[in-house]
């Protein structure tokens, strides 16, 4: 139960529900982590079989490492669940906590910094410098 209270308190019941529907979190073998740090991944002791993670994917900095030593970690044909927000969510997301003179500009300009600065040569070393 106490999976369930970690994973209710950092989403929401629907999440919850979502998740128990494929795999039982209270399980012994399923990992419940909040982190975007691929060293905690690499620190759990064996193969299980399913590690959720409850951080926002969209935070992790080497998110391909991550990956990797997540699939390590996971037994064979095992799950991996993850929260991301969406484009389109974060639009909605900053549409209604700015008002639209403000958020349009900082979305367009956070799209730029978050999506385009990092395919660019000349623009990657300041993005990671940033993050």
């Amino acid at each position: 139960m106490v999976k369930k209270s970690l994973i209710i308190e950092e989403t929401n019941q629907e999440v919850f529900q979502f998740i128990n529907e494929v795999i039982n979190v209270n399980a012994e073998d399923i990992e419940i982590l909040k982190t975007i740090n691929k060293f905690n991944i690499d620190r759990l002791d064996n193969q299980v079989k399913a590690i959720v993670n409850i951080h926002k994917l969209n935070d992790i900095a080497k998110l391909n490492e991550f990956f990797i030593s997540v699939n390590k970690k996971l037994e064979k044909n095992r799950y991996f669940v993850g929260v991301v927000e969406t484009q389109n969510q974060r639009k909605k997301r900053l549409l209604k906590k700015y008002p639209s003179l403000i958020a349009r500009p900082y979305i367009l300009s956070d799209f730029i910094f978050k999506r385009v600065f990092p395919k660019l040569k000349a623009t990657r070393w300041l993005y990671f410098f940033i993050t």
